[in-house]
């Protein structure tokens, strides 16, 4: 993988660790998929965040806006 033009972005995550909105995510989870109680999607949304990758370096690449 290359180097980003902006090397502070490296490792940046889009989602934060913790729900934000746990209602809302509960809500959508239970719309789109599933019927989600608290603990079901806590354990969804760490498993997306767990498992998330870096930002490409395209991503932090002032060139490509």
């Amino acid at each position: 993988m290359s180097t980003p033009a902006a090397p502070q972005l490296n490792g940046y995550r889009v989602i934060p660790r913790g729900m934000q909105d746990a209602d809302g995510f509960m809500a959508a989870l239970t719309e789109k998929y599933i019927d989600a109680d608290y603990r079901v999607a806590a354990g969804i949304w760490d498993m997306v965040y767990d498992r998330c990758r870096d930002l490409p370096p395209t991503v932090a690449d002032p060139s490509s806006y």
